[in-house]
């Protein structure tokens, strides 16, 4: 059988081209009639779903079997996938889904807006037709004309499974209106210009301004649309229209004349009032059924409009969901094919520029609906200091919210934790995410055998240890539970928590939902979170930690990781530098947001309880520090504190140690000196003599061991000086 070559033949966008020479025993009579890459509001699939489409067309005589056929969009693999059987009688057209979904009449292969390429084989393997891709438009095909056997042209209207015919043009054809200037924050009076261009003269362009959709009846563009600050804020809407038939896609500008803050970026949604009120009073309703259609424009900070697109917005969380009209509640953006974009390529999160879905956070327990304490930055901080620690972590930014021009406030926008994340920031397709929703059939066989085999063995068994540790991230477990240790969550572990691993792999573990946090409920800094991170709930995390504490090598480490992280990412310093940053991002959006729905005073309650905040970061250290080194589920030997604290080294001196598991055979090392222990003072006690030697001098570490009871080494709990020093 022979194989046509692949060569230059066919010119394709971006300066590529390919060699498709045409066997010249193909039947030539079944050709690529019609393409559309991108199809916002043509054909639906029989899931609902809009793909790229190929309409295959028989333009010969014969009838025609399709067994042997293939489509590609590459051409070093001509034959990606087959065609299923079928008989195209002479006229008759088959239309592939570009979709990747490889079933029915559903190519393996997924056609987008970089797509180059289209080619089909023939049952001998030889080249049969090829076309390439220009740059296209929304909902303008690109297909042959005459039908069947012309050039390519784009075609005004999609033709799928009919005749192409209509308007058609050499250059692409635009798929909205043009509005000029764009929307954002306006300070005067401006004249917006509606136009676009069309092959032909018959049409019209009108426009609504009162959020709802144009149609035919709509006003008649004939001039500039004056927009004044004195009638307010308005949303402008604008499609083409010919003979009655909108021929266009709808285009979306607000502008905002009254801004209640300058300081961040906002996010304006525009949709069907009554839609927007179905989503927000419907708190029972769940998934995509619950979804309504809106168009999402992203404004930069300095007002100036960056990005739009259409989105399906659904109600997000649990509790935060409940209450009357004007609650502010949590939502969730889903980009989808049906809406338009099946992603957002835009960066809504610095950084992070890629997106399936977001989370509008409204700060449900750390806003003042629910809370005086409250500081809206809780549940960012605590993830900011997760990667900080060294962690994947749900990114975020700050944003202003308009729904239909209503200002909603201030949002926390992130990302949220599903297989879409996973696989952008670690990569792979197959991630079992256990949460507080029901997870997959998979993904909770997977988790309570993990629970299941923790209870099942004794961890303090070396050989139990390491099994465990082939299933869990023994240091994302680890510094996630100590961060909400730390942070005295109070909503947590019982719920709140979000483990995930690639299927058969290690789980690792995620801040989500830690809102009620940092000193929320209660001023205090004190508590014991390590005794509470250990009882509340027999099982998900807490029986995790309590077996893992039975093993001496996991309490080393575990106190090693919370020595190291109350130095660097948990230590005063370094939270006291994420909370300056994130009141200085914050501080006008705030004060804005409560001047409008509360009142002045609460702008100086948030500035006090940011200072509260502030307060916990210095003082939360030590206060944890107490719980976590005298609990008596820790049996590895420790020093808890150190009398004298300051100490003149004039020549050999003594030093008492107090903790716990201390004896007079523990080995004691102070910076690196190994220290005698001359005697032992009472339980959990000892004390010993320092010799007078220049290297002790500063705030040397103390390690203390038992070689059948592990080890363990603390900072900052000695200063020593020399006596020459003191002196001067």
């Amino acid at each position: 059988m022979r194989r046509w070559p692949l060569g230059l033949l066919i010119l394709g966008s971006g300066g590529l081209s390919w060699w498709m020479e045409v066997d010249p025993n193909t039947t030539r009579s079944v050709v690529i009639n019609e393409i559309l890459l991108i199809n916002r509001s043509t054909t639906l699939d029989e899931d609902g779903n809009r793909s790229a489409w190929i309409e295959l067309l028989n333009a010969g005589r014969d009838e025609v079997d399709l067994c042997g056929f293939a489509l590609s969009d590459d051409a070093t693999l001509p034959r990606k996938w087959i065609l299923p059987p079928a008989l195209l009688r002479p006229g008759d057209r088959m239309l592939v889904h570009a979709s990747g979904k490889d079933r029915g009449m559903h190519a393996n292969f997924d056609l987008t807006p970089r797509s180059q390429l289209v080619v089909l084989t023939g049952p001998d393997e030889g080249t049969a037709d090829a076309v390439a891709l220009p740059r296209q438009t929304e909902d303008r095909s690109y297909g042959r004309d005459p039908d069947g056997t012309g050039r390519f042209h784009y075609f005004l209207t999609p033709t799928p499974e009919s005749t192409n015919r209509g308007l058609s043009s050499s250059t692409p054809i635009p798929s909205r209106p043009r509005l000029y200037p764009e929307g954002g924050f306006k300070g005067e009076r401006i004249d917006v210009d509606l136009s676009m261009e069309l092959p032909t003269d018959e049409f019209e362009i009108r426009y609504t301004t009162d959020w709802s959709p144009p149609g035919p009846d709509s006003v008649l563009y004939a001039g500039p649309v004056t927009l004044v600050p004195r009638e307010g804020s308005k949303v402008v809407r604008a499609a083409a229209f010919r003979n009655g038939d909108r021929v266009s896609e709808v285009e979306t500008h607000t502008y905002f004349f009254n801004r209640p803050s300058h300081d961040l970026p906002a996010i304006a949604l525009t949709m069907d009032p009554s839609r927007f009120r179905q989503v927000h009073m419907h708190m029972r309703e769940r998934g995509i059924l619950s979804e309504r259609a809106a168009v999402i424009e992203i404004f930069q900070a300095d007002g100036s409009r960056a990005h739009a697109l259409a989105a399906g917005l659904r109600l997000h969380g649990n509790t935060g969901r409940f209450g009357p009209w004007d609650t502010k509640k949590s939502y969730r953006l889903h980009f989808r094919d049906q809406y338009g974009k099946g992603r957002l390529s835009y960066p809504l999160i610095p950084g992070h520029p890629d997106f399936e879905r977001a989370v509008l956070r409204a700060g449900n327990d750390d806003a003042f609906r629910k809370q005086p304490r409250a500081t809206y930055v809780r549940d960012q901080l605590l993830r900011q200091l997760h990667e900080d620690m060294g962690h994947l972590v749900s990114h975020g930014a700050w944003y202003e919210l308009y729904v239909n021009l209503e200002y909603k406030g201030v949002y926390n926008v992130a990302e949220r934790l599903d297989r879409d994340f996973f696989s952008t920031h670690v990569g792979g397709l197959d991630w079992e995410i256990w949460r507080d929703e029901a997870p997959d059939e998979a993904t909770a066989r997977g988790w309570s055998e993990l629970l299941e085999s923790v209870a099942r063995e004794d961890l303090a068994s070396e050989r139990a240890y390491e099994r465990a540790s082939q299933s869990i991230d023994i240091e994302s477990f680890t510094d996630y539970m100590i961060l909400n240790i730390w942070a005295q969550n109070n909503d947590w572990p019982h719920k709140n928590y979000v483990a995930a691993r690639p299927r058969g792999g290690k789980w690792i573990f995620l801040v989500w939902d830690a809102e009620m946090s940092l000193g929320l409920h209660t001023e205090s800094y004190d508590l014991d979170t390590f005794e509470r991170a250990v009882t509340r709930g027999e099982v998900g995390i807490s029986g995790l930690l309590a077996a893992l504490l039975r093993n001496v090598r996991y309490q080393e480490l575990f106190l090693e990781r919370f020595e190291g992280h109350l130095r660097g990412a948990l230590s005063p310093d370094h939270v006291l530098g994420r909370i300056a940053r994130l009141r200085a991002t914050l501080a006008a959006g705030v004060t804005a947001e409560v001047r409008e729905g509360f009142s002045e005073a609460h702008a100086a309650l948030w500035a006090r309880n940011m200072s509260n905040l502030e307060r916990f970061a210095r003082s939360r250290p030590r206060a944890i520090s107490e719980h976590v080194y005298r609990s008596p589920r820790l049996t590895v030997p420790r020093v808890i504190e150190v009398e004298p604290a300051r100490l003149v080294l004039d020549g050999p001196q003594e030093m008492q140690l107090y903790g716990a598991g201390l004896t007079e055979s523990t080995i004691v090392v102070v910076g690196d000196t190994r220290v005698p222990v001359i005697r032992r003072e009472l339980p959990g006690s000892i004390t010993v003599k320092l010799p007078a030697d220049s290297k002790l001098a500063g705030k040397p570490t103390i390690t203390v061991s038992d070689p059948s009871r592990g080890r363990t080494t603390r900072h900052d709990l000695v200063e020593i000086v020399l006596s020459s020093e003191e002196t001067s």
